[in-house]
Formats: structure tokens, sequence, C-alpha cells
């Protein structure tokens, strides 16, 4: 009788035990917050493929933008929803979580039964018991703790690898578009240099150019011709790129791309606050910090706790050889006489203090991207708005007085037609400087995590 009471009195503390070590796993639950952050500093959308009609929906977006013509923008919306590597990274949240779980749940009892059968006469004694393990319950709230800043950790270095997929798919596109523009330019300049030694060879044939003037300009025509299918190449290498970037294939390889770079802004976002923006915003950054969080919270328990062991808590039921039952409780504790956890507490201060140096690394190495991309950005559009202010227009000064001279014979039509060559290289060059320049403002938007356009102008 004292044995069933027992069993009634125990069910329903066994019952809560379960209950309370008992989670779920949600696959994405920290995906709103990566896609949050996403949002805020690019302005685009992100989605992970769970099934279901929102896939279709995200399909017929990304058809709607093939559909019209391309910009860099558009590349990078259609690449964060459908570039399957993307896709794979979040998986990892996934793993997180399934981490973090995994930590908030306790162990599973231990249940226990012997029965020893009598040798000579009397009945059998058997014994049932059950036991567990008592620290769970005391270490559950920090090992959460430590499993949530990690797990923190985890979605903000997919934050930050989002942000730098953003800013690669961002670069391809320019250099599409500045392949492009560059395969046009050089198409013109293979073009003048047919006309020239078209023109040469006719006076060859007439006896008013020598045979080396001729062979010039045929090697010039042909050095165009070579460096126009060399464009050409890149154009399709470029568009090769974007479309793995995009994760496209079969027929939604056909779109086209806008035929321009984008103009040179007026003026950029003023670039003697970036530090300290970047190391408020790097996602890489505050990842690092979670992690150090996390050591420390580890160093603590281990230090704190050096001189407790495995300690178990139970309760068992015996029945003797004679009918008689006794219940009580159990408990069984480590004695820490040889090992007192110092590895492990070495272990824990030794991770402390790589966390910290890693964190002090990358805070390092942060403001010295920013400075270096700031200074990129700054070059570069002066490379940018000497071309467009002086080179060019002095070219085409210099085809306007040609031609000026031409008109009253005073110089030959090879004079003009090298003066044009001249004239189209220079536009050629402007292109290569300010696809240079949005690379350079698209790397620097990656180092400080966010965009320029809310940062006030400078003067």
């Amino acid at each position: 009788m004292a044995g069933k009471m027992w069993v009634r009195r125990a069910a329903p503390a066994v019952f809560a035990l379960i209950i309370a070590g008992c989670g779920t796993v949600d696959p994405q639950a920290g995906f709103p917050d990566v896609a949050k952050t996403v949002s805020e500093r690019t302005g685009k959308e992100i989605h992970w493929r769970s099934g279901g009609a929102e896939n279709k929906a995200v399909r017929d977006a990304i058809d709607a933008l093939l559909a019209e013509e391309l910009d860099a923008d558009a590349a990078v919306q259609i690449a964060l929803l459908n570039n399957p590597a993307l896709q794979a990274r979040y998986e990892e949240l996934g793993v997180a979580e399934a981490d973090l779980v995994q930590v908030g749940l306790l162990s599973n009892p231990v249940f226990s039964a012997s029965a020893r059968l009598p040798v000579g006469s009397g009945g059998i004694n058997s014994e049932f018991g059950v036991v567990q393990n008592f620290l769970d319950f005391l270490f559950l709230p920090v090992k959460t703790r430590i499993a949530a800043a990690r797990f923190d950790a985890a979605k903000l270095k997919v934050t930050a690898e989002v942000l730098a997929f953003a800013a690669e798919v961002r670069a391809a596109a320019y250099t599409l578009e500045a392949a492009q523009n560059r395969a046009a330019v050089l198409g013109k300049i293979a073009g003048a240099a047919q006309a020239s030694f078209a023109l040469a060879a006719r006076l060859r044939e007439a006896g008013n150019a020598s045979e080396l003037f001729a062979a010039n300009e045929q090697a010039a025509s042909e050095t165009a011709k070579i460096e126009l299918a060399r464009s050409q190449a890149d154009v399709r290498a470029a568009r090769e790129r974007l479309n793995v970037l995009m994760g496209l294939w079969g027929p939604r390889t056909d779109w086209r791309m806008a035929a321009e770079l984008p103009a040179l802004p007026d003026r950029d976002a003023a670039l003697d606050h970036l530090e300290s923006l970047a190391v408020a915003r790097r996602p890489d950054l505050a990842a690092a910090r979670k992690e150090v969080e996390a050591a420390a919270a580890t160093a603590n328990v281990a230090e704190d706790f050096r001189w407790l062991g495995s300690v178990e808590a139970g309760a068992s039921t015996e029945k003797d050889s004679e009918g008689s039952r006794v219940a009580g409780p159990n408990v069984s504790l480590e004695l820490p006489v040889f090992d007192q956890h110092q590895a492990k507490i070495a272990a824990a201060n030794s991770s402390l203090r790589r966390s910290r140096q890693r964190y002090e690394a990358l805070a390092v190495q942060i403001r010295s991207e920013v400075r270096a991309a700031r200074d990129h950005l700054a070059s570069a559009r002066m490379l940018a708005e000497h071309y467009r202010d002086v080179v060019i227009p002095l070219q085409e000064r210099l085809v306007a007085l040609t031609e000026q001279q031409y008109n009253f014979m005073q110089t030959g039509a090879f004079d003009l037609l090298s003066a044009k060559q001249n004239e189209i290289r220079a536009n050629r060059d402007y292109i290569d400087a300010v696809r240079d320049y949005w690379i350079a403002r698209s790397d620097l938007e990656l180092a400080v995590a966010g965009g320029l356009a809310a940062a006030p102008h400078q003067d």
C-alpha cells in the first residue's frame, strides 16, 4: 500500500519534470531579425523558401523583375530572393535554433529495475528507481543564456554575409553595365580604325601613301578588332557571373541589363564620421561581441562551480522476499578529489581571452576597411570627375579644332580620325572610372553595414 501511495505522489512531479524539459524547434526562428536588418540596411527583401503559396508569390515577383530592364538594384533584389547558396546559408539559423532548444532541454530521467531470485526458499526481491541529474535544474538558466548569446551571434553572422552578398551582386551589376558600355565604345574605335585603314589602302593604291603607312593603319585596325572581341567576351562573362549570383538558368537568363551606368551623384555624404558608424552598425562585430559574452559566462560558470561534480537525485522502491515494501529518496554526489575542473577552467579562460582578442582585432580591421574604402571612393570620384570635366571636354575640343583645320585643308583625314579615336578612348576610360566609383561606393556602404544616403552631405 505504501508503494502505491509513493507512485501516486511521485507521478505529478515526474510529469511536471517531463513538461519542463520539453521544447520545440522552429527552424526559421531567427530569420525575421535577419530580414528586418537587411531591409533596413539595403531597402531589399529576403525570403527563406518554405514551400506553399509564398514561394510562388516570390517566383512571380522575380519573373516580373526579369521582364523589365534590370539595373543594379533589381539585380540585388533578384539575387537576395533566388540565390540557392544564400538559401543554404539560412539553414544555419535552423541549426543554431536547434542548438538553443537542445540546451534548454533537461536530460532524460534514468529508470532502473532489478530482481533477485531466491537461492533457497522465499519470494523474489524486486527494486525500482528513477534518478535525474540535479545539476540540469541548477545550470539551465545560465546554459540557456549562453546559448541565446550564441544564437544571436549566428543571426548576426548570417546578416553580415547577406549584406556582403548584396554588395557582391551590386558590384557584378556595375561591372556588366560598364562592360556593355565599354564594348559599345570599342565598337566605335574599331569602326574608326577600319575606316582609317580603308582610306590608307585607297591612298596606297593611288600611290599617295607608303606601304609602311598602310601597314601601320592595318595593324591599328586589327588591334582594335581584338580589343572589341575581348570586351565582348567580358560582357558574356559578366552576364554569366550575374546569372550565378541571381540563381538563374534556362529561359530566365534571357534578361536585359540597363545600357548605361548611373551618372555620378552631385556630391557624396560626409565621410568623416564613418569609423564610429561602422563600429556601431557592423553585424560581424556585434556577433564577435556576443561571442565574448558567451565565453565570459562559460568561464564564470566553470570557476563558480569548480567544486561541484555530478549530482543525481531520485527515488526508489524495493519489495523484499517476504513481501514488505520500502520506498524513499536517494542521491549520488561526485566527490571532487582528483578533478576540480582545472583543465575546464583553463580552457574556458583561454577561450574568453581568445574571443576578446578576436573582437579587438576585428574592430581594428573594420576601422581600417572604412578608411581604405573612404579613400578609394574619394580618389575614384576625383578621377571620374577629372575625365568628365577635363579630359573629355579637351578631347572634344581637339576634335573640333582638327575638323576646322581639315575643312580648311590644313590637316589630313588621318589626323581627324586619330583625334576622334582619342575622344572615344577618353569616353572608354571615363566609363571605367564611373564603374570604379560605384563599386567603391558599394564597398564603403558594406564597410559601414548600410547605405550612405541618410548621412549628412559634405559641402
